[in-house]
């Protein structure tokens, strides 16, 4: 971080004569003054580094410590949280390529590598324009992408195969325990799962069928229409749907798959609802027999550790 914390360097004595000192950067009394008053708005800690930098830390779903950075000038101010090293995330498959496609999910939200090879996440904003609600909300903006890109990346290295299987072909299979199927399309194609473990629910009245896991932790929906929708417009109108539910609904995760031998889209999202956050991982498919979409979710903290579950019950799913 000292490359963007140029003002926590240590200056060292200078040994030519008559040579000048390079000053630190300073901050106006009003400004310093409105920095800290953002600062104790947000009821965090903080700690102050220098005249222009704070600091203060918080923890994640993901990220034990997230140090978050506030640097400030006399017109604006940087809000940057740190992701981690690179010694620790240059580990993981493919986390540099997946931090960069994070850049487009919020405005003015940066991912970026700093000169000490830390991998942070960036604010910034015009001092002039933030109050204390938009400062904290900067605030939590940062750390939470922090937190959520390296859960992301984890998760991207470290997820488990699902437990239906996936044969030397790569195609992913029902579960041997999924001995129950629901026929969807009149009976065109089916979602088979595991009786024991998953119980139908009352409908909602708009031809879903709902159902709940045995650990009543997880929660899963079988969506089928006849109307024949492209694999490309059903993902469309999927985003729509779910924004509908939750405004700052995104995508993390999107792959084309095969189960039982038809390709199908599979998404995971995750947005918030009610105040609480959730973490959707879904199956697509659109052809002539019509559209079907099987829909999982479970709480954002209880995703990892159910994710398995969730996969087998989207493997469930084939044409006839």
């Amino acid at each position: 971080m000292r490359a963007i914390l140029a003002t926590v360097a240590v200056l060292t004595a200078c040994t030519v004569a008559n040579a000048q000192a390079p000053k630190l950067p300073t901050l106006s009394q009003d400004t310093s003054g409105r920095v800290v008053r953002l600062l104790d708005g947000t009821g965090y800690r903080y700690e102050k580094l220098s005249a222009t930098t704070w600091v203060l830390n918080f923890k994640g779903d993901h990220l034990q410590s997230i140090p978050l950075y506030v640097i400030a000038t006399d017109s604006e101010v940087t809000v940057l949280g740190v992701i981690g090293g690179s010694a620790e995330i240059d580990r993981m498959p493919g986390a540099a390529r997946q931090l960069l496609k994070f850049n487009d999910r919020i405005d003015g939200l940066t991912f970026l590598i700093d000169a000490e090879d830390d991998y942070c996440v960036m604010l910034r904003h015009q001092l002039k324009q933030l109050n204390t609600a938009s400062f904290k909300a900067s605030v939590e903006i940062v750390v939470n992408a922090a937190d959520d890109g390296f859960g992301e990346i984890a998760s991207l290295s470290t997820t488990p195969a699902p437990a239906g299987g996936v044969d030397a072909s790569g195609t992913h299979r029902v579960p041997a325990s999924a001995s129950h199927s629901i026929d969807v399309l009149n009976g065109a194609a089916s979602v088979a799962m595991d009786p024991n473990k998953w119980k139908e629910a009352r409908a909602d009245g708009a031809g879903h069928r709902n159902f709940r896991h045995a650990s009543g932790e997880v929660f899963a929906m079988i969506i089928a229409e006849r109307l024949a929708i492209p694999m490309d417009k059903l993902k469309a109108l999927a985003l729509v749907n779910a924004k509908q539910a939750s405004p700052d609904m995104k995508v993390v995760e999107e792959s084309r798959r095969n189960v039982n031998g038809v390709e199908v889209l599979t998404m995971r999202f995750e947005g918030t609802v009610d105040g609480v956050r959730f973490a959707y991982l879904g199956l697509y498919y659109g052809g002539e027999q019509g559209a079907v979409q099987v829909l999982t979710y479970t709480g954002r903290n209880l995703f990892d550790e159910h994710r398995s579950v969730m996969e087998d019950f989207l493997n469930g799913f084939r044409l006839k």
